[in-house]
């Protein structure tokens, strides 16, 4: 006996209802779709999304990795690794609310941090060309104001190193350390007068 193939009348009927949910999957999924077919998502505003408390405690841990080993790109493509003269860095991605209000907060108090931190631009998906990833965080900067930052791009897989956007590398007492999550600007100024 052999197999029945589709009609041509019933193959449309399927790709209407593969699109259908797919759509509904990007409605109801939102960032996480881009990440299911390895695309980076546009630029949005996200401040008002997951909104939690920040951490009032300063709760720095020790750095998983030699930061020395990891290697970051200026815009213009020139490679970076992240010394200690680097540091202290912020490591964010566009597409996370904890990040984009990290950065309203330190934009807010710039100019009473003791160190200037470097936006260290990354969670792309895998393939993004350094050009894409300028674009993307340099929208980032117009709608939120952001400026002053010196920028640099981890296009690499991060996923080993940090777990959780948005995260501060710095150094303490000629220790690696970090900061994950968002916190209190009490809790920032304190990393970075470190």
């Amino acid at each position: 006996m052999s197999a029945s193939r589709p009609t041509q009348s019933s193959l449309p009927t399927r790709w209407v209802s593969v699109v259908v949910i797919i759509l509904v999957l990007a409605a109801i999924g939102g960032a996480g779709v881009w990440k299911m077919f390895h695309t980076n998502p546009p630029f949005q505003v996200l401040l008002t999304d997951e909104i939690v408390k920040p951490q009032a405690r300063y709760n720095p841990i020790s750095a998983p990795v030699n930061w020395e080993t990891v290697t970051v790109q200026t815009a213009s493509g020139t490679p970076v690794r992240l010394t200690p003269a680097l540091l202290p860095a912020l490591v964010a991605a566009y597409w996370c609310p904890h990040c984009q209000r990290t950065l309203v907060l330190w934009m807010r108090h710039q100019l009473s941090a003791m160190r200037e931190p470097v936006l260290i631009s990354t969670g792309f998906a895998p393939g993004t060309t350094l050009v894409q990833a300028e674009q993307l965080t340099r929208q980032e900067e117009a709608a939120l104001h952001i400026h002053g930052l010196r920028v640099y791009y981890w296009l690499a897989n991060w996923q080993p190193v940090v777990k959780e956007f948005p995260t501060l590398l710095f150094s303490e007492n000629g220790k690696e350390q970090m900061l994950q999550g968002e916190h209190t600007w009490h809790v920032w100024h304190k990393a970075l007068g470190a």
